[in-house]
């Protein structure tokens, strides 16, 4: 039997109202598709015979609470005054509750928050219960009535704007979420769903229900991107993954080392293939037992696969386990991997980098010695010191790691940076998550937050050590750095007036000069300066190219003449600094002569 090329799910939310509902159970029927419903409990007793036809047809039951509180103050934010482990796992329960003594069956273990308002400690509450939660990758707004009372995340669109928005945006293994109810009075989301259906099987898509989705990716297909569970955000209609629970339904596979022993290390991977065998091979001369460790390679959509680069023999005994996913950027590629490792202790690693054969001991010596951690900074070196943007970016990690590190009455050292390559207990991964939202890059500044946010310490362990290989060529490192400015707009958005938890250090001032020439010799001096200026101006550039692209996705006219503005206008604030600070120095100079 043929696979279809690509799959999605269509879902629908219920709350307490059924305004179109029946309309829209008409539409499915006649496409015979079947489709996830998230029920309330209030919905479910208020439309007994509503909810029997919905069962009857065969289509999915998810929970959507019992009475559709609120239960954050907002997105990723704390949960809200009330809602405690005991009154979610009552919401829960209640639908459960109403759903099988109307029906006689039982519902899917699958959850949506109202309103999509959720965080971590939810959804490890509703994890004891054996739920996982589902957010949405495309969200229509079809609840959304009066265009005088939208807003940015959640705007008024008319029936014709969510068509093309579903249409023009689908992609494989999206879940899109509707609603059964609307206060429109014209304009209904409904009467386009049969387009929507239609054109998306068209498309090749093939519609199934949220758990068939997951199968899907459990399965192996290649086309579906690891399965979002349990918490993925939407923000600009973008999705942003974060590590998922494992599955209640689906154990772990048992690992027979020792707890606390057993160590996965996390490698995701984009059209690097030479990087990520070169990675490989270093761990195959790891001293540590090869039963109590694995690799988990996530190939982020490279062409060719991973798959094909690392066919034949791989170097060593080592277990190599490959996924592979479409690609969304490291930070989904991260949480893809935390979903399916095993290890008790997860060592995050960039295919561009190696480690020394004591990597896994040391890492394996601070959790016994230091039972309390939960997770490290490892060390960082270049392991070229002819390449001069790897002694530029060493020299960058070494001022921004001196600036943030702070001595603990025990002796250790706590640090209040932390880059992508990095460890942590499995257990830190209830609590936060990556986030694919900064595709790009700026996801590891991301889970900081996160951390700063639960108060969970990070400590730098030096004695963990792995070498970072940086690009060899000026426009590979400069596209690096406009990249990272591209992730900075994602995270500034996101967090907005949250305090950064690292402190950044200036490279480009007449003190760093002065640093480098006394360190490295004029001319590698002044070349390694240029560097400094050249990545900070790439980094300012994606950082105003984002910004256009985001306020005028579908125009590149408009979208370049905003980044242009946004240029001048940076450059003339810099140009205004500049003059701002010679005048001082001109007034100095006057003021001590006279």
């Amino acid at each position: 039997m043929t696979t279809p090329a690509r799959a999605i799910a269509l879902t629908f939310d219920a709350d307490s109202e059924r305004t179109h509902a029946s309309e829209a159970l008409d539409i499915l029927r006649q496409a015979d598709l079947r489709v996830t419903l998230f029920l309330t409990g209030v919905f479910i007793r208020r439309y007994p015979e509503l909810v029997r036809r919905i069962a009857d047809e065969g289509h999915e039951i998810g929970n959507h609470t019992d009475t559709h509180p609120r239960l954050t103050s907002g997105p990723w934010g704390p949960t809200a005054e009330g809602i405690t482990r005991a009154r979610l796992h009552q919401e829960l329960r209640g639908t459960e509750r109403a759903y099988e003594q109307l029906t006689g069956r039982r519902m899917s273990l699958l959850w949506r928050a109202p309103y999509g308002l959720v965080n971590f400690e939810l959804v490890g509450y509703a994890f004891e219960l054996g739920y996982t939660h589902v957010h949405w990758t495309l969200d229509t707004s079809d609840w959304v009535a009066d265009p005088a009372a939208a807003t940015l995340e959640s705007p008024y669109r008319s029936a014709r704007q969510i068509r093309n928005r579903v249409l023009r945006r689908a992609k494989d293994g999206d879940v899109v979420t509707m609603h059964l109810s609307s206060l429109r009075r014209d304009d209904h989301p409904w009467e386009v769903l049969p387009e929507i259906v239609s054109e998306l099987r068209r498309k090749a898509f093939d519609l199934v229900t949220a758990s068939e989705l997951r199968a899907r990716q459990d399965q192996g297909l290649p086309m579906l991107p690891p399965w979002r569970w349990n918490m993925i955000h939407v923000i600009g209609g973008e999705a942003q993954d974060v590590a998922p629970l494992p599955s209640p339904m689906e154990p772990r596979p048992a690992v027979t080392t020792s707890p606390g022993r057993f160590i996965s290390i996390i490698i995701p991977t984009y059209n690097r293939p030479l990087a990520l065998r070169r990675c490989i091979t270093a761990l195959a001369q790891q001293a540590y037992p090869p039963e109590s460790f694995e690799v988990v390679v996530v190939d982020d959509g490279s062409h060719p696969p991973a798959a094909v680069n690392l066919s034949g023999e791989l170097p060593g005994q080592i277990q190599v386990r490959l996924l592979r996913r479409p690609h969304r950027g490291v930070g989904a590629a991260r949480a893809a991997g935390v979903g399916r490792a095993r290890g008790h202790v997860l060592a995050f690693l960039d295919d561009d980098c190696t480690v020394p054969p004591d990597y896994l001991g040391a890492i394996a010596g601070v959790f016994q010695t230091h039972p309390e951690t939960q997770v490290v900074q490892v060390s960082l070196h270049n392991p070229d010191p002819g390449n001069i943007y790897g002694r530029s970016w060493r020299f960058t990690w070494d001022e921004n790691l001196e600036a943030n590190l702070v001595a603990t009455p025990g002796g250790r050292l706590r640090c209040r940076n932390l880059g992508g390559v990095m460890v942590a207990r499995r257990d830190v991964f209830t609590k936060v998550g990556f986030d694919a939202t900064l595709s790009r890059a700026r996801e590891d500044a991301d889970l900081l937050y996160q951390l700063q946010l639960r108060d969970i310490p990070v400590y730098y362990e030096p004695q963990v050590r792995v070498f970072h290989h940086c690009r060899e060529t000026l426009g590979s490192y400069l596209a690096q750095y406009f990249g990272y400015g591209r992730g900075e707009f994602h995270l500034r958005r996101k967090w907005g007036p949250v305090p950064p938890p690292t402190r950044y250090v200036t490279l480009v001032s007449w003190r760093r000069l002065r640093a480098l020439l006394k360190a490295e010799g004029i001319p590698r001096g002044v070349a390694i300066h240029c560097v400094f200026w050249l990545k900070s101006h790439a980094t300012l550039w994606g950082l105003s190219y984002e910004t256009a692209a985001v306020e005028f996705p579908q125009s590149r006219i408009l979208r370049w003449t905003r980044f242009a503005r946004l240029l001048l206008k940076l450059y003339a604030r810099l140009a205004a600094k500049v003059c701002r600070a010679l005048w001082r120095r001109e007034l100095a100079t006057l003021r001590s002569s006279a």
